[in-house]
């Protein structure tokens, strides 16, 4: 609802390496997509809170985020 009401300018997502962390990330991401074509808000970034296994999460969320 906050981007939905204009109070978000930029949303950032925070998640881990963990698949369903990652599905879950993506489903929002998906979600903000029609605010940013209006220009009311958009995705700025997705935060890694890592959870120990670093070499996944260095390889795997930097690409998802890059898409």
């Amino acid at each position: 609802m906050p981007i939905r009401e204009g109070f978000a300018k930029e949303v950032y997502l925070v998640c881990s390496g963990g698949f369903m962390s990652i599905y879950a990330t993506n489903n929002i991401a998906r979600a903000i997509v029609p605010f940013a074509r209006r220009e009311d808000s958009g995705l700025a970034g997705i935060i890694c809170n890592s959870n120990g296994n670093e070499a996944f999460e260095h390889t795997v969320i930097p690409e998802f985020a890059s898409n």
